[in-house]
């Protein structure tokens, strides 16, 4: 059985599991597991907390737990104490400027009123985090601040994105044939609609061109705290 059907049966399998492992053996890994499992039941303050007693001695820089104590933060909504550690990333050009660091920035900027902020990192990371999350956050910020139009656009987008997404994959024959041997010519042809690999890469939202309002490039050093 796959890890997601056994969380479905269980949902708390595996911040059970995790939490034996602290218990057994506090390491920083196994505080940040069970930090990850709380953050997937809603357990936003134990997460905060494991977060941070995880970010000690050479730990203290660590980009994954920066960023996991932030996020638990802002769902806690303690934007002004998620800033910091955000600034703190932000002085790391590699790991600091990341898509999911921009929306951590922008949701922290949302909450602090810093709207014109807000936008541009959530903007920036709108088109750049996998799966539909970036785009959902970002059209939520555009209905708040009153811009419903392009609320709209970006839903339709997501809409769009998710219909390839679902396309499904052509099939060939089963009966197989070898180069020139019998039966050569039962190979059923891909579909003329399929774009194949190229739209396979398209549709993942790593690879994906940015929308037409999309203006960022890069996340701007100005947009990072200061």
């Amino acid at each position: 059985m796959g890890m997601a059907a056994r969380n479905s049966l269980d949902p708390t399998r595996e911040y059970r599991r995790a939490r034996q492992l602290v218990d057994d053996a506090p390491t920083v890994g196994n505080q940040m597991r069970l930090a990850q499992a709380a953050v997937g039941l809603g357990k936003h303050d134990e997460a905060e907390k494991l977060f941070g007693a995880a970010l000690t001695g050479i730990h203290a820089d660590d980009p994954t737990l920066l960023l996991g104590r932030a996020n638990a933060l802002i769902e806690l909504g303690r934007f002004g104490e998620a800033l910091p550690l955000l600034d703190k990333l932000g002085q790391d050009p590699d790991k600091g400027r990341t898509p999911p660091v921009a929306l951590a920035l922008g949701r922290t900027y949302e909450g602090l009123g810093r709207m014109t902020e807000a936008d541009t990192a959530l903007q920036w990371a709108s088109s750049r985090i996998p799966g539909l999350e970036g785009l959902a956050r970002y059209a939520a910020f555009l209905a708040h601040v009153g811009r419903k139009a392009e609320a709209r656009e970006v839903i339709d987008e997501m809409d769009k994105a998710r219909q390839k997404r679902q396309r499904p994959v052509p099939r060939r024959s089963p009966r197989l044939a070898r180069p020139g041997g019998p039966g050569a010519d039962v190979v059923s042809p891909p579909s003329p609609s399929w774009g194949g690999t190229a739209e396979c890469s398209e549709a993942g939202w790593g690879s994906q061109k940015p929308p037409q309002r999309q203006q960022v490039s890069r996340l701007p050093a100005a947009v990072l705290p200061t």
